[in-house]
């Protein structure tokens, strides 16, 4: 159970980092209308698919290990919190990528990220 939950993190992270990667040039503005302000909606524009691209290769370089797993847990908590407040302000989340802001975030995104932060607390759980 615990290497399928990786295998999912490690896929998700990558898929999000690359969709992050893709739209550059306008996720500091998704990023700056999700609730970052100047100029750390930049900063978070640039950093996260460097961040979650790293964590994926920690879950798969480290897979005996179980604080890549709780890196993950702490990052899709913090990623958890941004997108429940931006559900409430039915605000567009650019999980994956500025194309993925299209739709204001909703139950079905917070649904998502805890199902994500389910897998990352499965994902601890070592041989």
């Amino acid at each position: 159970m615990a290497d399928g939950a990786r295998v999912v993190l490690v896929v998700t992270f990558v898929v999000s980092a690359v969709a992050k990667a893709r739209a550059w040039r306008t996720l500091p503005g998704a990023m700056r209308a999700f609730g970052f302000p100047p100029p750390f909606d930049r900063v978070v524009a640039y950093a996260l698919p460097v961040i979650e691209l790293a964590l994926a290769l920690a879950l798969v370089a480290a897979w005996s290990s179980a604080w890549p797993a709780w890196l993950a847990v702490g990052l899709l908590g913090l990623f958890t919190v941004f997108v429940v407040r931006a559900a409430v302000r039915h605000t567009p989340c650019p999980c994956f990528g500025a194309a993925s802001d299209a739709t204001p975030a909703g139950p079905l995104t917070v649904l998502r990220n805890g199902a994500l932060l389910a897998l990352a607390v499965l994902a601890t759980a070592v041989h």
